[in-house]
Parts: C-alpha cells; structure tokens; sequence
C-alpha cells in the first residue's frame, strides 16, 4: 500500500471519499467516519514501514497517528491488523486488537469490542453488520451476519444469521439475514 491510498481506500456507499486532496484532509478533522479508517490505515502503513526498514522515525509516526485516532476518535486498535478495505465504522468508541481480521464490506456501529480471550482473535466474515454496544469475545462471525445492538457473542456465529441477546443467540437464519431485517 501506498501512503496515498490510505486516504481513499475505505470509500462505501455511506461513506465517499472525496475526490479533492482539500477536502479529504478537511474530512480529516471534522468527519469521524473518515478519518477512523485513515489513521487506522496510517497506522498500518507507518508500522509496516519500521518493520521494513527499522527506522524508529516510522514507528514515532505509528504511534502519533494511532494516539491521534484514541483522542479524536476514541478508536483503540493496534499496529497490525486485517481490515478488509471498504469497513465502514459509523461512529466512536471502536476497540479492535492486533491480528483482528475483519471482512469486505463491515458495518461496525458505536461501543463495539473485539476481545482477544484465550489466545483467540475475533475474525468478521464479509457484508456484516455489527450494532451499537456489542462485545465479541474472541469468536468467529459469518459472512453476511447481523449482530443486534447490546449482544455479547460468546460462541461462532454461522453465516447468514441474525443474533442478538447476552448471551447473544441465533434467532434466524436466512438465506440474506440483510433482507430479515428489511421485513421486521
């Protein structure tokens, strides 16, 4: 990755990137939903480069972009992360950990953890939505699965399910569990 693509590889449909290099480094100050994923990718381009070339230059600038994005965004992740590109974080108060893998096209909303338990890291499969206030502990999420608001995932979720509850359970699988939620 380029040190230019991490301003514009996270474009979604609810989040486009602006073509003028003014207003993507004004979005950088005054739009959380961009700027969570661009200093994430900052992070990840600045650490690469000190593992690359260790040069402690790249690893000061990992560490002022990924405080930059706990004080502005309230967004704790690591350095070393598989964020598919084009995952949409619609707001603050994100914590992800180091080797997370997170698929194409992930919606995370507000108050989400990802908890490393036992040695075990959180993967989400592609086209998944996780809700406000959620705690996945460690497990697996399927492709194409909805996560609702307040639930704590304590077992693998299979794909195309709608979960919810503490502890969160499978309440439908569908062939879309986007369309399930279409027609509550």
């Amino acid at each position: 990755m380029k040190l230019k693509d991490c301003f514009t590889v996270d474009t979604h449909k609810f989040n486009q990137v602006p073509s003028s290099w003014i207003k993507r480094f004004l979005l950088l100050y005054y739009s959380q939903r961009y700027s969570m994923p661009v200093y994430l990718r900052l992070t990840e381009y600045f650490f690469a480069k000190y593992k690359q070339t260790n040069n402690k230059i790249f690893l000061l600038f990992a560490h002022f972009v990924k405080r930059k994005n706990e004080t502005k965004n309230q967004f704790e992740h690591g350095f070393n992360h598989n964020v598919a590109y084009g995952t949409l974080f619609h707001h603050t108060n994100v914590t992800i950990n180091d080797e997370i893998s997170i698929g194409n096209n992930v919606q995370i909303f507000k108050n989400v953890t990802f908890a490393l338990t036992n040695g075990k890291v959180c993967s989400v499969g592609d086209n998944s939505i996780i809700f406000s206030h959620v705690i996945i502990l460690g497990k697996n999420i399927g492709r194409n699965c909805v996560i609702g608001a307040g639930s704590v995932v304590k077992q693998d979720i299979p794909d195309n399910s709608v979960v919810a509850g503490n502890p969160a359970r499978i309440i439908k699988q569908c062939e879309n569990a986007h369309e399930y939620l279409e027609h509550i």
